[in-house]
């Protein structure tokens, strides 16, 4: 039986999403650079947010696609919506994360969003990769 099991660290995301101080873009590509090098095939370098609401986030645009530079390395990237979708597409991401919560209350706090809405902006975006020329996954997370 084949198995196979997927790892994909999210600390340059998720570690640095709630952070107080911020991070240069220059430290968290070493960062990237560095689990990489530990063996690391796939990271989530970032998100497409509203740096008005995640400031530690607004670079992503810039880290991404230094991320790509990376060989052998599975590029994602977090959005909660078809904007943040497009802009994570066109930065280059092979994988983009989607949150989704079960619960309607962790939702709207997390998204701002009903867990429906938030599955109708899923179907959105996977309808918007599909007529696009460039294959890209979409984890639901």
């Amino acid at each position: 039986m084949n198995q196979e099991v997927r790892l994909c660290e999210v600390g340059p995301r998720d570690g640095l999403q709630m952070a107080r101080g911020m991070m240069s873009a220059a430290d968290k590509l070493r960062w990237i650079r560095q689990l990489a090098e530990a063996g690391l095939r796939e990271i989530e370098v970032g998100s497409f947010v509203s740096p008005r609401l995640v400031p530690q986030m607004a670079d992503t645009g810039a880290i991404l696609p230094e991320a790509l530079k990376v060989e052998g390395l599975t590029v994602c990237a977090l959005a909660c919506n078809l904007k943040g979708a497009i802009a994570a597409y066109e930065a280059g991401a092979h994988v983009l994360s989607f949150p989704v919560s079960v619960s309607d209350t962790h939702s709207r706090a997390n998204v701002g969003k009903s867990t429906d809405a938030q599955l109708e902006a899923l179907a959105a975006i996977v309808d918007w990769v599909r007529a696009q020329g460039r294959p890209m996954r979409i984890d639901a997370a």
